[in-house]
């Protein structure tokens, strides 16, 4: 399955543009998601450095993503 998940309120807490910490519960979520073989697609309406901020917060997280504001292949 392809899920596409919002990153602001969702993946994170956030009181834009800082970043305060996870969702409860999203690394454990996601992990499996990924896991399970699903494609996840990080949805933002940030762009430029926001997007770059919120890029490495879920790679300093952990939080699997396939493709960031993007279709599949």
């Amino acid at each position: 399955m392809i899920i596409a998940i919002d990153f602001d309120g969702v993946l994170a807490r956030t009181e834009y543009p800082t970043i305060l910490g996870p969702m409860p519960y999203v690394c454990e979520a996601m992990t499996q998601l990924h896991s399970d073989g699903h494609t996840l697609i990080v949805n933002t309406c940030r762009e430029g450095e926001e997007l770059t901020n919120a890029i490495n917060w879920l790679l300093s997280q952990r939080i699997p993503f396939d493709i960031v504001n993007d279709n599949t292949p």
